[in-house]
């Protein structure tokens, strides 16, 4: 399929915003000549749509059009070899005007449905087969094409941010994010919209922006007469060439250069919107107005001009554009001045870059003076690269990396959690659900709810909005407020863990495990999706769910020691049986690795981590310290977690008793059966109940040290606490107890390790007197080499490690 980065005798089917028979420049049009090249390539123009057809009826391109859809003309047209364009025989409706999102994309899926029947005439005749499907930037004319013309590989091409313009925000802010999401790639002529497509798709690229170099760099033609006579006074000639648009160009700094600048001509060339027709520029001596001009003269135009400028409008329409002009004005040799965005950056070492008048008429005048032959030969030069060929290369390359990303890793991710969504409690399997979704789709199975949950929950807001999730398949996914992220409620299942272990016991749990498995087989199905990822995320109790729907990988997320009752009834076959079965095992702790060793080989040591974006809010100077510590006196020595089993309470106890001029805060949830009577009588303690975890910053931010006192046992000696770099991350000084030796080896000797309360109270006392800014960096510094992002990295290193030995790739 490929030589290098060429991909050759492929079949790609291009759509877009731009019909062949458009009147202006065209990237989809040049990059279909730049594929022809090596590939067979059907140009789809976009169909007619309804109001268009009466609104227009009289122009050439609609008469065209009808009279294809009439049958009056063959829609399909070669162009030249391995170039073909395509009419729809088809008539969409106009539809923008609907309101959304439901009864648009109903309608809008119509139209879509329409559009593919008609393409696939294209298909059959050309016996087009395993084609590429490239989509120019049209948000809604293709967005199903994907689902209905099933090609092998979907590309957005992204080159304009659309959704300021009214016509495309009405439903674009909904639909482009999902378009660039379910695409298999996307490629972006300007860095600042490769970046935004990155937020929803992470094989988003940068592939610039092509340019007909040649026609400038070997034009040596005359400058035409409308121009000529400018020259003659000697002054400057300052020159734009482009549509004059009051939302791209900024008619208040033409207006003010033009005025400071009065020994300057200002010269532009372009057809003019309203507001430019309007404007005062037309009553400025030195602004000449030339009007719309052919495409094959604005070389001769360009060559009159002593300088080129493009003075831009800065908003979101402009801030991620890729103004081709500066390409053709560098071809050509000449010095260019122009606004300063994200997207010129890569212009910054030829061209002036200006961010308002003065800078602009400073640029001006120092670019004329210092011109030179050297200069123009390196602006050439530059240019020079910046042609179709290299920029379809890059698309190529884009084409090539995703093509080898499928091979190594498969997507989506299911991950089957033994915590709820929306629970209270930090749950690590959430937090890696959340890190690796901003490079894929992730699908996070909620621990399903029992008949014995329903009964006490029936009537909480909760239940009562899961109502329909629980018993119909096709409402079990629902969206999250992070895109590529997606909740799937199970349903109600019998509750049966008092049963003793037995043979009664696990023919009920089987029956209950083809419940899950039936529900995830129709997301599976209702999302098309073919190969996925399954993390079983601690949620042991349902040792089979994964294996039975044959993922591509198993994955089995052992993240604590089995501890309490409700998970040592059955815990210890279910796991087990988890562990043989799974193609791998993740470990949060050196001593559950070495464990899980023993039973799989493919075992690995993955530890904890924290989400510093939430963390490191503790410092800012602005965020007020939480109202449950404005009455503690200070210093405070915190703990933000459950109050439970773990915690050494005689070590507390000692260390509190010795420190009563401090205050003792424990900010969460109080498991009583756990707790001594002494931690709720105590003076300088204070337990302030469960904290929400979006207040967690503002509650560390009022500790000046930041404890965790666990128990020194075989369990603890297993566990690497969440909060460890969140603390880290908050800035704070960590201490705790030597529960756990491994947790010496991420700390870096940023946290002291404690044996008894002696050295834990000592400890204390020395944090408070010598905490310094460096050690807050050191901290700050630890804290971001364990991040769940990292976390996610590793643990999709891991995959593609197994996919590979799996699948002998």
């Amino acid at each position: 399929m490929s030589s290098g980065d060429v991909i050759k005798n492929c079949d790609i089917i291009m759509v877009g915003q731009q019909p062949w028979d458009i009147e202006i420049g065209s990237n989809n049009k040049n990059i279909g000549y730049e594929f022809s090249k090596n590939n067979r390539v059907l140009y789809v123009n976009y169909a007619l749509g309804r109001a268009s057809s009466i609104k227009y009826k009289k122009d050439s391109r609609v008469v065209k059009r009808v009279a294809v859809i009439n049958h009056e003309e063959d829609g399909l047209v070669e162009i030249q070899p391995n170039l073909w364009v395509y009419y729809p025989d088809v008539v969409i409706e106009s539809i923008n005007w609907l309101p959304g999102p439901k009864l648009y994309a109903q309608f809008n899926k119509l139209n879509n449905r329409r559009f593919a029947k008609s393409i696939f005439k294209a298909i059959k005749r050309l016996d087009f087969k395993n084609y590429i499907l490239f989509n120019d930037n049209d948000l809604f004319r293709p967005f199903y094409l994907k689902e209905m013309l099933k090609p092998k590989l979907s590309i957005y091409y992204s080159r304009d941010y659309l959704l300021t313009v009214d016509y495309w925000k009405k439903h674009g802010q909904d639909i482009e994010p999902k378009l660039i999401s379910k695409s298999d790639l996307c490629v972006a002529n300007s860095m600042y919209l490769a970046d935004y497509c990155r937020k929803y798709n992470p094989n988003s690229f940068y592939v610039g922006q092509g340019c007909n170099v040649d026609e400038f760099v070997n034009f040596d033609g005359d400058i035409p007469a409308d121009i000529a006579f400018l020259k003659r006074d000697k002054k400057p000639m300052i020159g734009y060439v482009g549509a004059l648009q009051h939302i791209r160009l900024n008619i208040d700094l033409i207006k003010t250069i033009a005025i400071k600048l009065p020994d300057y001509n200002f010269v532009l060339i372009g057809s003019e919107d309203d507001e430019f027709k309007n404007s005062s520029l037309h009553n400025i001596a030195n602004i000449y107005f030339l009007g719309h001009k052919p495409m094959d003269t604005i070389p001769a135009y360009i060559k009159a001009f002593d300088l080129c400028f493009n003075p831009q409008a800065i908003n979101d329409i402009t801030i991620g554009n890729y103004p081709r002009k500066i390409d053709e004005y560098l071809a050509m040799g000449k010095p260019v001045v122009a606004t300063k965005t994200l997207a010129m950056s890569i212009f910054k070492n030829h061209v002036y870059l200006c961010r308002n008048a003065i800078e602009y008429i400073e640029s001006i005048q120092k670019a004329l003076q210092t011109n030179s032959t050297e200069l123009k030969e390196k602006r050439i030069e530059f240019a020079s690269d910046h042609t179709w060929e290299n920029s379809v290369k890059k698309i190529y390359s884009a084409i090539n990396k995703t093509i080898g990303i499928e091979k190594s890793t498969v997507k989506p991710i299911f991950i089957f959690s033994n915590m709820r969504y929306n629970s209270p409690i930090e749950a690590t399997s959430l937090f890696l659900a959340r890190a690796l979704a901003k490079n894929y789709k992730v699908f996070y199975i909620e621990n399903p709810s029992t008949v014995r949950d329903y009964f006490r929950h029936k009537n909480t807001d909760e239940f009562l909005t899961l109502q329909k999730s629980f018993k119909n398949s096709d409402d079990a996914v629902i969206d999250t407020a992070q895109i590529n992220l997606k909740k799937v409620i199970l349903p109600i299942l019998n509750s049966i863990n008092f049963l003793p272990e037995g043979v009664i016991y696990r023919l009920l749990l089987t029956f209950n495990e083809r419940k899950i498995i039936n529900r995830l087989k129709r997301v599976i199905k209702n999302e098309e999706i073919k190969n996925f990822i399954f993390i079983n995320s601690f949620n042991f109790h349902y040792p089979d769910v994964g294996k039975l729907l044959k993922p591509a990988l198993m994955i089995y997320h052992c993240i604590d020691p089995l501890i309490t009752p409700y998970d040592l009834k059955h815990g210890f076959v279910s796991e087990l049986k988890l562990v043989k079965n799974s193609d791998a095992v993740i470990c949060t702790s050196k001593a559950l690795y070495l464990e899980k060793k023993q039973v799989n080989d493919h075992s690995y040591l993955l530890p904890n981590a924290a989400d510093l974006s939430h963390s490191s809010k503790a410092l800012d100077p602005s965020l007020p310290v939480h109202p449950k510590l404005a009455d503690i006196p200070t210093p405070i020595i915190g703990y933000f977690g459950s109050i439970e089993r773990r915690i050494d309470y005689d070590l507390m106890q000692k260390v509190i008793n010795k420190n009563p001029d401090k205050s003792f805060v424990f900010a969460g949830p109080v498991i009583s059966e756990h707790t001594p009577a002494w931690l709720h009588q105590t003076t300088n303690v204070f337990l302030t109940g469960q904290i929400p975890y979006n207040e967690m910053p503002q509650m560390i931010k009022g500790f000046a040290v930041a404890i965790i006192p666990f128990k020194k046992d075989e369990v603890s000696a297993t566990i690497f606490p969440l909060k460890l770099f969140e603390y880290l991350g908050a800035g704070k000084p960590v201490i705790i107890t030597n529960f756990n030796p491994d947790l010496s080896d991420y700390t870096k000797e940023t946290v002291i390790f404690c044996s008894d309360a002696e050295a834990f109270s000592n400890a204390i006392n020395d944090e408070l007197n010598s905490d310094t800014e460096q050690k807050l960096n050191e901290r700050m510094k630890v804290a971001n080499e364990n991040t769940w992002e990292a976390s996610a990295n590793r643990l999709m290193d891991i995959i593609g490690t197994e996919l590979k030995l799996k699948y002998k790739i």
